[in-house]
């Protein structure tokens, strides 16, 4: 059986499709479109009908292709923008009924508790794994005693328009210094730009920290 899942973020729509069994799940493909419901939500305040007609088009693309290559179930999430948005009961109805599928907004705790079903994330115990997103910043810390999960809100889109606050950086740094002292800990970002950027795979916490430090 084919399933599906969207997440509804704050700088794209994206798509991923996996054929399961009983005893396994593969990946197949992937699609992304870039939409910035962000830009409306950060700058606005809410999510403009406009905004949310293009999102309506996005999504009925993707029901159809589902359709046409026999995918069975598959589930909506939204994340920071919805969250967010001063009008997010009215949108996710809106949005729902017309595509005649439930949306779920999942908070960022749970964005963050998601991470650990990466095949990696509790491989060892010596990782921080980033999820940076238009919106808000997921960490998620495996190690022998407890899981430790946060979000913050920062993000692309958000820092992008300026919309980030220095109590938040500091909130942020406040708690990897708390629970992060180990200096072999590594960090694993999902965006490969960042990486790029320092031609590196990896980050020690010590850097990353001050890499923050000097973006704020």
């Amino acid at each position: 059986m084919k399933i599906a899942a969207i997440d509804i973020g704050s700088n794209a729509i994206k798509s991923k499709i996996f054929s399961t069994t009983p005893t396994s799940i593969e990946f197949i493909e992937s699609k992304r479109t870039p939409m910035r419901l962000g830009t409306d939500v950060f700058k606005d305040g809410f999510l403009s009908e406009e905004k949310l007609k293009a999102l309506i088009d996005v999504l009925e693309k993707y029901k159809k292709y589902f359709e046409e290559n026999q995918i069975e179930m598959y589930e909506i999430v939204a994340t920071s923008a919805f969250r967010d948005t001063s009008n997010s009961e009215d949108a996710r109805r809106m949005v729902e009924n017309s595509i005649e599928h439930p949306i779920r907004i999942i908070s960022g705790l749970e964005e963050a508790k998601l991470i650990r079903f990466h095949p990696k994330a509790q491989a060892s115990t010596d990782k921080i794994y980033v999820d940076i997103g238009g919106g808000s910043t997921e960490f998620y810390i495996h190690t022998k005693e407890k899981d430790y999960i946060q979000s913050f809100q920062l993000g692309a889109v958000r820092n992008y328009l300026g919309m980030d606050h220095k109590d938040e950086w500091e909130r942020m740094l406040d708690w990897l210094v708390e629970t992060a002292t180990d200096n072999n800990n590594r960090t694993v970002a999902n965006i490969r730009s960042f990486f790029n950027i320092y031609k590196i795979t990896s980050m020690t916490i010590e850097d990353f920290d001050m890499t923050c430090i000097i973006y704020n």
